[in-house]
């Protein structure tokens, strides 16, 4: 990927992110769409507690 498509794919979710409507964090309205987007998103938090666990033994251990 050519670094200003990364750039600009950044700076729009950063303003994505700034400027969030209340919208954005309602549940959807269909129950099988919801359901699935909490799945995704628990499985995504643990994967990502797991790296933070993984990143926080590797610093405690140190540099050689």
């Amino acid at each position: 990927m050519p670094h200003d498509c990364a750039d600009h794919a950044l700076e729009e979710l950063h303003k994505a992110l700034a400027d969030a409507p209340e919208s954005l964090w309602t549940p959807h309205h269909d129950p099988f769409i919801r359901d699935h987007i909490e799945r995704v998103t628990a499985r995504g938090g643990a994967l990502l507690a797991g790296i933070q666990v993984e990143l926080g033994s590797w610093l405690a251990k140190g540099s050689p």
